[in-house]
């Protein structure tokens, strides 16, 4: 018998797939771990316990779908979309129908935060508003709500951010550092009522996770292979509108067309007749139908004879644009009559002379299609690809795709014949009936099907046209129906339709090929996804650059994400009440003000016989103070300058056991009754929630030994640990899970207060055990943070 001692230096690569356990010559075996539970490793080497989720309301109906909608500013909505409705939360608040509003006239700094001047505004205190329009030197100030009245006089008042009791208004609330907090100016505080802002819409309850959604400015485009396409627009925070999408122009064509030839010398069997159209076209190109056509028979030829066409204007109309055909003296011909119409002008006015004008015949009137009218004929999804709108995939064809005229959001008008700029309309050539599920657009457009995924390119290099669009395959691997795809940087995740594995699609240009590439990023960690469908997948940048994924029987996963370093670690997150686990149905990533990313849950939570579907937002593991670290699910906060014993609110948890930290105490045995819960000692700083259970699980241990084959085989006994941590408190360390020591944290603290946080190295005794795995169990069960960077064992070794 000897004793060794070894170093792990990394958790970068999170869990590895028990079925990897031997497998100590892997590169990725050397900074894995055999359970990240509720731990998030960090892409340069330390793991970390799961910061809390943050109640933010209950949805209005079970199942809803949580989807971000994007603003130009950098921030974004988070929508709520359920049966027949669309709900919407910012900032980790709920938009409410809006009321009266208040225009501030001046702002005056106040040591702590802002007053507000706005003469007789009528604002009591405790009044729920919304601030937007504040502006910084002329340049907007982004502003999250909502905000509370306070301190409200007949002409001035306050505003205290996040709660009646919160913090008072300044550059620190706002979420930005604002340099200049005296000069802030203008702006509007709208008064929200108690009722939340909703947008009623066709999407029933069953048909919710057959919408697709995609987005470009402010306008987002829903499409199901139920419902014709719509279109959602914001027009104030409380303020949106859907409406069905109109494949034809916005303008109404000319009419009123008159033609008149007041020079008509000599009319013999040798003229020819003319027919006329004219279409309007508007600032953004959009160009309408044909008016009717107006005909003469006129010898052109003749000097001094001409045509003259005038109508009426069109709202709208940035120009006019008249088409000319010409056939044999003594034909009559209905609308095109089969001959070929060409351009013989551009006016802004509203009528033209043609004075035997020769037409272009490679500018000709666009023709109507009739597209996605009726069921069988909605597209499946859509996405925007080189200033036009895609679609793809109807019921009666679901491997064709479209998209508009060039320039165009919703024009499918076509010219005859086709110009560079004409919609598009095409089919994959599938080897089976396979139908496209999702469109991406990156620098090529992909197509994606339970069968394969394709690209879309243009044949000569250039811009896409009816002449040069080509498409192939460039992966056989088909993607799941639910899960749509995401972006991070260059490459593309996608969940394998068959295995559920998570895909990742790259474009190489190294020397042995060139082309896209697909490999499993989830092959170290298959035990977390055989047997089970992923749901949604989701991307944050910041503070952690995490793949989120949701599970079918609710864990949500985590893949923290950095490709460029080859980090791929994956992790996994539960949360229970005290009925048992709840149930993560669904994860969207809203940015927000502060260069931070929202990641939003869907939550099914049990209480008894009944169950609760929660809107929550994963706090960040950031925090100046012990106080202000936040680690509790479903939690909520208060923060204030008087000190309290008793804390409502609570309604969502009632009769639940909770966990509280108090100005850095922890308090446990705690239930909510009646929606709140007293704590034995006052204090200004509460974060109170369900308990959270962190466990790290060291693999088997492993050490160079020719003899004994790397250890395996052999027995063990894990007698020291030592943990390298940072900024961290309450670590229990053992061979098992039921085994656990705590690390004796405490020194020279006064009492009644909270134990410094350790940086440094923890020691600790762990309790003997003789097995032949040599493993180490970390475990966090207080709302308290920690962060591992390394964590070294000595063992003795037996034979």
């Amino acid at each position: 018998m000897y004793d060794i001692r070894t170093l792990i230096r990394s958790f970068a690569a999170g869990e590895i797939t028990p079925e990897m356990h031997g497998r100590v010559d892997h590169v990725k075996f050397q900074t894995g771990l055999a359970l990240a539970r509720n731990f998030i490793t960090l892409p340069h080497g330390p793991a970390i316990n799961r910061p809390g989720t943050r109640f933010i309301g209950q949805a209005k109906a079970p199942f809803p779908r949580l989807v971000p909608f994007y603003l130009t500013d950098g921030t974004g909505y988070l929508l709520e979309v359920g049966h027949q409705y669309i709900r919407f939360w910012y900032g980790g608040g709920q938009v409410l129908a809006a009321g009266s509003e208040v225009q501030i006239t001046n702002w005056q700094w106040s040591g702590d935060g802002h007053t507000l001047t706005a003469a007789s505004h009528g604002l009591a205190n405790g009044t729920r508003v919304f601030l937007s329009g504040v502006t910084n030197n002329g340049q907007p100030v982004l502003t999250q709500g909502p905000f509370y009245v306070s301190d409200a006089t007949t002409n001035t008042f306050r505003l205290r951010w996040g709660s009646p009791t919160g913090r008072y208004y300044n550059y620190k609330s706002t979420v930005l550092t604002w340099p200049y907090r005296d000069a802030f100016e203008g702006g509007v505080v709208t008064e929200a009522t108690t009722q939340p802002y909703e947008l009623a819409t066709p999407y029933h309850a069953n048909d919710l996770w057959s919408l697709h959604f995609s987005q470009t400015a402010g306008v987002m485009t829903i499409t199901s292979h139920l419902y014709a396409p719509r279109e959602l627009r914001i027009i104030s925070p409380s303020n949106w509108t859907l409406t069905e999408v109109s494949f034809t122009s916005p303008l109404d064509p000319p009419s009123s067309v008159t033609l008149t030839s007041p020079v008509a010398q000599g009319v013999t069997t040798d003229s020819m007749r003319q027919a006329y159209v004219v279409t309007a076209v508007d600032e953004d190109g959009n160009e309408s139908e044909p008016s009717a056509l107006r005909q003469t028979q006129n010898n052109l030829w003749t000097a001094g004879n001409y045509n003259s066409i005038s109508w009426t204007t069109v709202a709208g109309a940035a120009r006019y644009h008249v088409y000319k055909a010409e056939g044999p003296a003594g034909t009559d011909w209905g609308f095109f009559g089969g001959w070929a119409f060409g351009l013989i002008g551009v006016t802004e006015g509203n009528a033209w002379v043609d004075n035997n004008i020769v037409p272009d015949f490679s500018r000709v009137p666009p023709e109507n299609q009739s597209l996605f009218e009726s069921a069988g004929d909605f597209p499946r999804v859509s996405t925007y690809f080189e200033q036009r709108r895609w679609f793809a995939s109807t019921e009666n064809q679901p491997q064709n795709v479209w998209a508009t005229r060039s320039g165009s959001d919703s024009n499918m008008s076509r010219p005859i014949p086709p110009q560079e700029d004409s919609p598009l309309s095409f089919r994959i050539a599938a080897d089976a009936a396979f139908a496209v599920q999702h469109m991406l657009s990156l620098d090529e457009l992909l197509l994606f099907s339970d069968g394969g995924v394709w690209r879309v390119f243009a044949q000569d290099g250039g811009a896409i046209s009816p002449f040069n669009v080509a498409r192939r395959r460039v992966a056989s691997i088909g993607a799941s129906i639910q899960a749509s795809p995401i972006v991070v940087g260059t490459r593309v995740l996608f969940v394998a339709a068959k295995s559920s594995h998570v895909i990742e699609l790259t474009y190489t240009t190294s020397p042995d090929r060139v082309g896209y590439n697909a490999e499993d990023a989830s092959l170290l960690a298959v035990h977390l996804f055989d047997g089970y469908k992923i749901t949604h997948l989701a991307y944050s940048t910041q503070p952690y650059t995490i793949v989120w994924a949701t599970r079918s029987d609710g864990v949500l996963l985590g893949m923290t994400y950095l490709p460029g370093q080859e980090v791929r670690g994956w992790h996994q997150h539960h949360t229970a009440t005290s009925t048992g686990p709840s149930r993560v149905i669904d994860v969207a990533v809203v940015p927000e003000a502060g260069d931070v990313d929202g990641v939003y849950l869907l939550v099914a939570r049990d209480f008894g016989s009944a169950t609760k579907w929660f809107i929550e937002r994963l706090e960040l593991a950031k925090f100046d103070e012990p106080a202000d670290a936040f680690y509790v699910d479903c939690g909520l906060s208060y923060e204030g300058s008087s000190p309290a014993t008793t804390f409502g609110g609570l309604d969502h948890l009632e009769g639940e056991p909770v966990v509280a930290l108090a100005d850095g105490i922890v308090v446990t045995d705690l239930v909510v009754e009646d929606g709140q819960v007293t704590l034995p000692f006052a204090a200004t700083k509460v974060h109170i929630g369900l308990p959270i259970v962190a466990d790290l699980q060291t693999l088997p241990l492993s050490y160079d030994s020719a003899i004994s084959g790397n250890g395996v085989g052999t027995t063990k006994n894990v007698n020291k640990v030592r943990l390298r941590v940072n900024r961290s408190s309450h670590l229990l360390a053992g061979p098992s899970f039921d085994r656990l020591r705590e690390f004796a944290q405490r020194t020279d603290e006064p009492m009644g207060s909270p134990p410094r946080l350790v940086t440094g190295v923890a020691t600790i005794d762990i309790e003997p055990t003789w097995n032949e795995e040599g493993q180490v169990c970390v475990r966090q069960d207080m709302p308290l943070p920690v962060m591992i960077s390394a964590i070294a064992q000595e063992v003795a070794l037996g034979d």
